[in-house]
């Protein structure tokens, strides 16, 4: 379980600046740690580089349209730079609760709702605003609900948290640890005046890729129902003769 300090010991070793056995200063160790959390916070807007979506519920008030979210909002949580899916727990007393899926408006289709103050006990999507005022966004639900029984489920992509600290020892998924070592060493090389070898750049990017690759996942691929509705099974004989 490496710590910030771990990564900055080896990324200085790997572009010279330290040895093998040698303790990193105080003020190296700072500087790493700076430009290990820059980078860290690129890595939030690159979808790929993300492992894991956390499902997120939050339980809608009536006659209230809209919900700050972020760290310290009605929401709770990191402020989302994507919304990967939106559902809607039907009623939070049920026994077994049923959730389904519900849109998640484009900035358009929002703008094109004209009734906005419109109330149901269902809602049918949210808005998201990507506004960022003390960290917030805002969520807008639409219709805006009239009960108080339904539940709000959002999935978020998470992305890396910065480190804490120097000392405080964390976990990766398989891969990260190199990507993270030499795209430090990489980053760190310019504040010493030392070029970076093809070598190390070309191990920074690889290790890169293979974590983007790893973070692939499956998505649905939706089709207008449209070009679905005449659909019918065909023999082999119907279609060899051209009987579509």
């Amino acid at each position: 379980m490496p710590s910030a300090n771990d990564f900055a010991t080896r990324a200085l070793q790997s572009i010279g600046v330290a040895d093998a056995i040698d303790t990193i200063s105080s003020e190296d160790a700072a500087l790493a740690l700076n430009v290990l959390n820059e980078w860290i916070d690129q890595l939030g807007i690159q979808r790929n580089t993300i492992y894991t979506v956390k499902r997120q519920t939050h339980t809608l008030a009536s006659g209230t349209s809209s919900y700050t979210i972020g760290s310290g909002g009605t929401i709770n949580v990191a402020r989302p730079i994507w919304i990967e899916n939106v559902g809607l727990i039907l009623d939070t007393g049920a026994s077994t609760p049923v959730e389904v899926e519900r849109a998640l408006f484009t900035d358009d289709e929002y703008a094109q709702i004209s009734q906005k103050t419109l109330q149901s006990s269902l809602i049918q999507g949210v808005w998201y605003d990507y506004d960022w005022a003390a960290g917030l966004g805002n969520l807008h639900v639409w219709p805006v609900p009239n009960v108080a029984t339904t539940q709000l489920v959002l999935y978020l992509p998470t992305p890396l948290t910065e480190f804490a600290d120097l000392s405080t020892a964390y976990t990766f998924p398989p891969g990260y640890e190199r990507a993270i070592r030499s795209n430090l060493a990489v980053e760190l090389a310019p504040f010493y005046g030392i070029p970076v070898s093809p070598d190390l750049r070309q191990q920074a990017l690889s290790a890169m890729l293979r974590v983007k690759r790893a973070n692939v996942r499956m998505r649905e691929v939706p089709i207008d129902p449209s070009l679905t509705q005449r659909s019918r099974t065909m023999t082999n004989s119907q279609f060899r003769g051209g009987l579509f």
